[in-house]
Formats: C-alpha cells, structure tokens, sequence
C-alpha cells in the first residue's frame, strides 16, 4: 500500500513501504519535465517523513518555514532570528525586541524601529561615535574633589590633575555650581563653610556659626539654595548661596547625619 501527497506545484512524493520515491512531472509553468523520477532508501532521506507537512523537514522548501533563518539538522530545521528580534512560541515566526524597555542601551533618550533602536540625546548634549552615550556640549569637563588640606581638578581620561585651592584645614564635603563659576566646601576642623570661583580665586566664609561638624554638602543650582549636614548637631540646614536666609529643616530623629544628595528638579 503506498501514500501519495502533492508537496510543490511540480513535485509529488510517494511513499511505498521502506522507500522512497521522487517524481517530477510538468506544470503549467515549466515547459519540460523537471527530472526522472528514482526511488531512494529511507535512511538517505532522513528529512522526509511519511504523514508529515509536505516541506517542514527541509530548509531548501519555503525556508523549512522559518520566517528568518532556516538550519538543518538531522532531525529537521531549526528557525532563528535576525539581530532585533526574537523567536516566537511556535519556533518559526520572529517577533521585534524593544531594546529601549531595557537598561543600558541607550544614556538618555530611545527609539525602538524594527529590529533595531535609535539613541537620542536632550537639549545640550550630543551623541558621541558609538551612537549610544550623550555628551554634555561646552568645555571639557573635570573632577573637582577634597584632599583635606587642598581643592584638586583632575580631567576624567587624563591622570594628571591641578591644584584648585591650597593651605585648606581640613576639607571634607564638596560641590560646585556651574553656572556661576563657584566651588563650595565644608571644613570640619574650623567648622566653617566657603567658596570660591573655579579658578581659585575669591575664597569667602559665607557659614561661620552653629557648625559642629558639617560633613555633607549639596547645591541647588536650580533654586540658588545650600544645603549641608551636621553629625555633630545632627542637624539638616539649608541658606541661600551667600549664607543668608539660614534654615533649619531636619533634626527630629537624626543621628550623625553626613552625606547628602539632592533632586534640584523634584525640589
């Protein structure tokens, strides 16, 4: 008894016990006959089964059904994908991966196009080469930080650096505001907080009383305010940049408050 089944507009499979035969005959698109026909054993066509869907065993007829790419085995295809996407539940179909759903892909902004995504940067910041990190437009920027007895800059690819500010006591916390030009620290020693411009010049007291110990220090740049913290008072204060208008915010339930950060946009 034998199983026959059309699997192309031009080829027909017939099966007869053991082997199996291939035989090609003409269509309405071919003019001759495409070959003879010839019968071959089982075990020298391991990609076609009796019963099976005409073609899902070889990659050489409509792509073994894969929508990307088609790799053969000895026990059939084997569907991938493209780089972007990714395989489907059924093993054939391939489905686009939102890269910008995902961390690290992109420094700041990201937009997801087929099979691949586009990085994007926000006002004052330019893409750099590799297409995916943003960099801050204006002069090149440095490090500023607090070696107790002096104010160092360092550029963050070079390991030289420049002294800033010198014949300090005992400087701890650290910050600076841009747009003015100004670097503020805390001294611990004296219990004082100063500034000065970025050239290391101008250096002024603007808190002088009421410290103990002022570890932490944070500028506001976008609201003009100071802020700092005091593990010896225990206490969170803020004041304008010049020391004026000072407040106290916190100091129910603190205990040796040092560092602190800020959120100028969340106020």
């Amino acid at each position: 008894m034998s199983l026959s089944f059309f699997c192309f507009s031009n080829i027909r499979y017939l099966f007869v016990l053991h082997l199996v035969c291939v035989y090609c005959f003409n269509s309405p698109l071919s003019v001759d006959s495409c070959c003879v026909g010839h019968c071959m054993l089982l075990t020298y066509a391991p990609f076609l089964h009796v019963g099976s869907e005409p073609g899902a065993g070889s990659c050489n007829i409509q792509n073994g059904g894969c929508v990307h790419k088609c790799r053969q085995s000895r026990h059939g295809v084997h569907c991938s994908c493209h780089a972007g996407y990714h395989l489907t539940a059924n093993g054939k179909d391939c489905q686009d991966v939102d890269e910008c759903v995902e961390e690290g892909h992109c420094s700041q902004g990201c937009t997801n196009t087929a099979g691949s995504f586009e990085c994007r940067c926000e006002q004052g910041y330019v893409l750099r080469p590799d297409k995916k990190g943003c960099k801050a437009l204006g002069p090149e920027p440095v490090l500023l930080f607090a070696n107790r007895i002096d104010i160092r800059r360092v550029l963050p690819y070079r390991s030289e650096y420049t002294l800033l500010l010198n014949n300090l006591e005992n400087a701890i916390a650290l910050d600076f505001h841009h747009k003015r030009a100004l670097v503020f620290w805390s001294d611990v020693t004296l219990d004082r907080i100063a500034h000065a411009t970025l050239n290391g010049n101008a250096s002024t007291e603007i808190i002088s009383t009421g410290l103990e110990s002022p570890g932490g220090l944070g500028v506001d740049w976008i609201h003009e305010k100071l802020y700092w913290t005091d593990s010896g008072t225990s206490r969170l204060e803020v004041a304008e940049l010049d020391g004026s208008r000072r407040k106290l915010l916190l100091w129910r339930n603190l205990e040796k408050p040092r560092a602190i950060a800020l959120h100028p946009l969340e106020g």
